[in-house]
């Protein structure tokens, strides 16, 4: 018969609870690290499949634009990201360097600049502005949509210019 022996007073292995909270700590470092190498990822991949950076970077605008508030924030002309507090922000404002989609600045664009242009349109009549100021807001179902136009400039000169409608 085999007889067991207890181990020497002093010497201990882990406990259950300890073993569990490494393996929870490593996950969770396993995870935040493979979301912040997807989000690279996506973000090379969108920059690649651009034929140049300005569509890119006027594309960054129109994300940032949609996802905004449409209530004016009373402070348009914007020129960084931590001044976009709403849509009407956005009237007449340029960003150099261009910002990103979370209005972060973008690496490594330094000479590029992002001009934005947001003017209100009448359903009826998609192809001329109407007088109403952007930085007012619209209500929602009042007819009319904004318009935004970003022109891409690298130094200094226009690259190219894009334009999207938004809804109130």
């Amino acid at each position: 018969m085999k007889q067991h022996r207890a181990a020497p007073r002093g010497v201990r292995g882990f406990t259950l609870f300890e073993v569990l909270m490494t393996a929870v700590v490593l996950g969770t470092a396993f995870v935040a690290a493979t979301w912040s190498m997807s989000a690279t990822a996506r973000t090379k991949a969108a920059y690649d499949k651009a034929s140049s950076p300005a569509a890119f970077l006027a594309s960054e605008i129109f994300t940032l634009a949609d996802g905004l508030p449409r209530t004016p924030a009373g402070t348009p002309g914007a020129n960084s990201g931590a001044e976009v507090l709403a849509l009407d922000c956005l009237v007449g404002s340029s960003f150099s360097p261009p910002i990103l989609s979370d209005a972060s600045p973008a690496e490594g664009f330094d000479d590029w600049k992002q001009v934005v242009s947001l003017s209100v349109y009448s359903v009826a009549n998609l192809s001329v502005p109407t007088g109403l100021d952007p930085a007012d807001g619209l209500a929602p179902e009042s007819g009319y949509v904004y318009r935004l136009d970003v022109s891409m400039l690298q130094a200094g000169e226009v690259v190219d210019s894009f334009s999207w409608w938004l809804n109130p």
